[in-house]
């Protein structure tokens, strides 16, 4: 598994993996803040924007490991196949 990770960061679509990565953890941070924000908060609409802003950040996130799941899929996939000619 260890092996599939790091050629996904050295294969033909590294630079979007780079990318993916940077932004998983900038949304990352986005929900950190907002989370602490939204606990923080006095008014029930700033509960309602803290807690959305959270949410569609988890989105993201999680919208971008799945990705990054396909692409292990697509190396391991095109492995098997240039391993069984």
């Amino acid at each position: 598994m260890f092996k599939l990770m790091g050629e996904a960061f050295k294969g033909p679509s590294k630079a979007t993996v780079y990318l993916a990565c940077v932004w998983m953890i900038v949304f990352l941070v986005i929900a950190i803040v907002s989370a602490t924000n939204m606990c923080e908060a006095d008014s029930p609409k700033s509960v309602i924007l803290w807690a959305t802003t959270f949410l569609a950040s988890v989105m993201v996130i999680l919208t971008g490991k799945i990705w990054f799941m396909l692409e292990l899929n697509k190396i391991a996939l095109r492995k098997y196949l240039e391993s069984s000619k």
